[in-house]
C-alpha cells in the first residue's frame, strides 16, 4: 500500500446554502504554513469564491489515518464543510491531508 500523504482531493457538486458565516478556509493543525503561506492561501481563496463560486478548504492534520479511517474522516468533514458552504451553487473542494500516516 503507498504511503499516504497527499490522500484525498474530493470535489463535490452538492446543494449549496448561502451563510453569513466566514468559514474557516485552512486549517493548518500540523502547523506546516507559515502565517503568510495561510494568509495567501485564503486571499486566493476569496478570489475563487468570488470568480467562480468555488468554496475551496484545505485541512493539514497529523492524526496518523490510513485507508478506511481516513476516508471515513474525510468524508465527515466534506458533509460539515459543505453544509456551511459559502458557495450559491453548492461548488466545495475539499483538500484534506494527513501529514502523518505512520508508514516508513
Amino acid at each position: 500500500m503507498k504511503k499516504l500523504f497527499f490522500c484525498l482531493l474530493l470535489i463535490s457538486l452538492i446543494n449549496g446554502c448561502n451563510n453569513s458565516d466566514t468559514p474557516e478556509i485552512v486549517i493548518d493543525q500540523a502547523g506546516l504554513l507559515s502565517q503568510a503561506e495561510i494568509r495567501s492561501i485564503q486571499e486566493y481563496t476569496v478570489t475563487l469564491l468570488e470568480k467562480h463560486d468555488i468554496d475551496f478548504r484545505l485541512i493539514l492534520k497529523s492524526n496518523g489515518f490510513d485507508g478506511e479511517a481516513f476516508n471515513l474522516q474525510a468524508n465527515k468533514l466534506m458533509e460539515e464543510l459543505a453544509s456551511n458552504s459559502p458557495s450559491s451553487q453548492g461548488r466545495v473542494i475539499l483538500l484534506f491531508i494527513d501529514t502523518n500516516t505512520g508508514k516508513r
